[in-house]
């Protein structure tokens, strides 16, 4: 954010292949925009790399509910832009329902980039149940077989059931997907899978302090 001046037309002469990394409102923000240069923002939480674009995540520590919803709002971002790679910061995001990755674009990539994701409601066992039946982090299709979140990649997640969750991460009728570093902890079933179609896992697969570390679902696993 210090720089005050670009010498334009020469300072990135012959580079075909420039990404800025700035603050929004910043000088090179502003020199990114007039010559068309693709921009990552570093002070905001959630980057949309493929389209060069941000959106902003104001998350409240403690407040799961509220987190819970502005990531929801978020996700439906990256479903009417057609977003392909999202990267999270790091950290640790409070939640306290789900999570719904839904009808995704075609190869898209969600990299939670090592952040925890932990449950909050610890007291209320039957709003437990209810919030995660399906998964603290649910990822599917619109409907099975319709050609959305076909090839999806997810990568380096932290999840926390705080032994209050039902399940942690819950895969439903994706097909051709692929798990890479999952680290799931303190749910009664760490990972369910439903419908799924020519799924990988890659990396470790870690599923902690649970009563059920992977369970199948459906007819066609």
């Amino acid at each position: 954010n210090s720089v005050t001046s670009i010498v334009s037309g020469s300072s990135f002469s012959g580079c075909t292949n420039l990404t800025i990394y700035c603050e929004q409102g910043s000088y090179a923000e502003t020199y990114a925009s007039a010559n068309n240069t693709p921009v990552v923002y570093t002070n905001l939480t959630v980057e949309l790399l493929d389209k060069h674009t941000s959106i902003p995540l104001n998350l409240k520590k403690g407040d799961g509910e509220y987190n819970s919803q502005q990531i929801n709002n978020f996700i439906s971002e990256i479903k009417t832009k057609g977003y392909k790679h999202i990267i999270f910061q790091p950290g640790t995001y409070e939640i306290s329902s789900q999570l719904q990755f839904v009808n995704l674009p075609i190869d898209c990539t969600i990299d939670f980039n090592g952040a925890t994701f932990k449950y909050t409601n610890t007291s209320d066992e039957t709003k437990a149940v209810t919030d995660s039946l399906t998964g603290l982090i649910r990822f599917a299709p619109n409907a099975v077989g319709d050609g959305t979140s076909l090839n999806v990649k997810i990568k380096n997640l932290n999840l926390d059931g705080a032994k209050s969750a039902y399940v942690g991460l819950y895969i439903d009728g994706l097909q051709e997907f692929i798990c890479e570093n999952i680290n799931i902890k303190n749910c009664a079933c760490c990972l369910a899978l439903k419908d799924t179609y020519y799924g990988s896992f890659v990396g470790y697969t870690m599923l902690k302090n649970c009563l059920c570390g992977l369970a199948l679902v459906g007819e066609d696993n």
